[in-house]
């Protein structure tokens, strides 16, 4: 019985994920080690930003895409912008958003309405802005419009009604997280090199004759972006490779923790989930302001799921959304129908947990 145990479960497969990973860990364990044995750490890189060039990987690589700080090497900004926008735009520009936010709700009935293919597109655009740590982008997104396909994705949901929501809508959003985003590594790295070149070239036309902007110092950060993903993220190929890097770097991170600061590993599945809901949401606020309904669902069997949609199995998926014209009338801010939120004092501190906020 043992015997037939073991020639089930040590298949050729997983033989060679084990020597990958062997193999990837002395890599790792030399690299980290290296690392850590030159005068700027990880401590510097992760909190202290003291020196330009863990300033420069942070701003181009740590910080998600869109929310990067300025190089170090970049000229000081003006202190007040050319054209600073009037308090009257402002405020319009907030009312806008905020009701946006405010008209936002999960929609239960829809009419059968197609949605128009370039509002679809506006829709994966704007999803596509969302950051990412490391820009790594890890999700993809599946558009349900036929209805043949989504009275096949019905049959996966849980309960009637999350059923009776995927027939009518006539678009069905369906974000994967990608656990092996480091498949793309290439890719990234070569999109972080073009951006990169473009902000130089940028900053060298706004730089002003009376102060010539400096060369930017070289920075090996390109080349630790797979090492620092693989750390931090460990969106490695292959499920069992992916759990025991998961428990090597638990144990390497709670060791030098007793040194430094550092992250709290975590499994790839909930780094990518964590990314691919920032696209979600940005999703969901966009078609809000198009007068769209969207119904997030997360009640779905995933492995019948994976077969209605050919999933590959390095796909999971965290979120369903149901999209199209609500049948019931809009809402907005002043909706007296609103559904209930705890008390913000319950949700929002000052500075320290329990602290309450002085509104």
């Amino acid at each position: 019985m043992h015997q037939y145990f073991l020639r089930m479960c040590i298949t050729p497969a997983i033989i060679v994920q084990l020597l990958y990973l062997i193999s990837f860990c002395l890599c790792c364990i030399g690299s980290l080690g290296a690392f850590l044995a030159r005068p700027i750490g990880l401590t510097n890189v992760l909190t202290s930003r003291r020196s330009a060039r863990a300033a420069t990987f942070l701003s181009d690589v740590q910080s998600p895409a869109d929310a990067r700080s300025p190089s170090a090497h970049s000229p000081p900004a003006s202190p007040v912008p050319p054209n600073p926008p009037q308090q009257s735009e402002v405020q319009e520009r907030v009312d806008t958003v905020r009701d946006v936010i405010f008209s936002r709700r999960n929609c239960r009935t829809f009419l059968p309405k197609e949605v128009p293919l370039e509002v679809l597109t506006d829709l994966m655009t704007a999803a596509q802005r969302a950051p990412s740590g490391f820009n790594m982008q890890p999700w993809v997104c599946i558009l349900v419009r036929e209805a043949s396909v989504r009275e096949r994705l019905a049959a996966t949901m849980l309960g009637e009604k999350n059923r009776s929501k995927i027939k009518e809508a006539p678009v069905v959003a369906v974000f994967c997280a990608d656990l092996e985003s480091q498949r793309q590594m290439p890719r990234i790295v070569a999109l972080i090199k073009k951006d990169r070149e473009r902000r130089l070239a940028y900053r060298a036309t706004q730089a002003s004759s009376k102060s010539p902007q400096k060369p930017p110092a070289k920075s090996k950060s390109l080349q630790r972006i797979p090492f620092y993903v693989s750390l931090f993220a460990g969106a490695l190929r292959g499920w069992l490779i992916r759990y025991l890097w998961f428990l090597i770097r638990y144990v390497i991170f709670a060791v030098l923790r007793v040194f430094q600061p550092l992250p709290v590993p975590s499994m790839a599945e909930t780094w990518a989930y964590k990314n691919t809901m920032l696209a979600v949401q940005t999703y969901m606020l966009l078609a809000s302001a198009y007068g769209l309904g969207t119904a997030p669902m997360e009640g779905f069997d995933m492995v019948r799921l994976r077969r209605v949609l050919m999933l590959p199995d390095r796909f999971s998926v965290p979120l369903v959304v149901a999209t199209g014209y609500p049948a019931d009338a809009p809402i907005s801010r002043t909706y007296p129908l609103l559904s209930g939120r705890l008390p913000m004092d319950e949700q929002v501190f000052s500075d320290f947990y329990d602290r309450r906020l002085a509104i």
